[in-house]
C-alpha cells in the first residue's frame, strides 16, 4: 500500500500536517512490526490480536491527523468555514443545478477546468 501511495501524485495542501513520506514512514514501519511479530514465541493469541489491533488504530490515527490541515479543527466546525465540492457534469446537468440553486442550500459556481473536460460545477455550502 506504501509503493501505491508512493506512486501517486496528489495534490496537496499548504498546511497539511504531516508530509506524505511521514506518513508512508510510518506505515512501513508498523509493516515491518508486523512481520516481525511471529518471531515473538512468548504472545499468547489474544495478545498477538490486540497487539495488530492497537497498531492498525496507531497507522488510521497517525492517517486521520497526517491529512488534515493545521487550521482545520478535528471536532465541530470553525467560523466562516465552507466544504466545496466539485464534479464533472454536462451543460445540461450544470444547467439544471442552476435552477435548483434554492433547493440545494448553498451556491454553484462555474469552475475552470482542463482542456479535456467541458462542463464543472463547485457546490458550497
Amino acid at each position: 500500500m506504501a509503493l501505491i501511495a508512493l506512486s501517486h501524485d496528489h495534490k496537496t495542501p499548504p498546511t497539511r500536517r504531516l508530509p506524505k513520506l511521514v506518513r508512508l514512514g510510518n506505515r512501513v514501519l508498523v509493516c515491518i512490526v508486523l512481520f516481525l511479530l511471529p518471531l515473538a514465541h512468548d504472545l499468547t493469541s489474544i495478545a498477538l490480536v490486540s497487539i495488530t489491533v492497537g497498531l492498525t488504530f496507531w497507522v488510521l490515527f497517525f492517517e486521520v491527523v497526517g491529512l488534515s490541515c493545521r487550521d482545520d479543527p478535528f471536532i465541530g466546525s470553525k467560523e466562516g468555514c465552507c466544504v466545496a465540492y466539485m464534479a464533472k457534469c454536462s451543460k445540461k446537468q450544470l444547467a439544471s443545478a442552476k435552477r435548483n440553486e434554492d433547493k440545494i442550500d448553498g451556491t454553484v459556481e462555474v469552475v475552470t477546468l482542463n482542456r479535456n473536460e467541458k462542463v464543472g460545477a463547485e457546490i458550497q455550502g
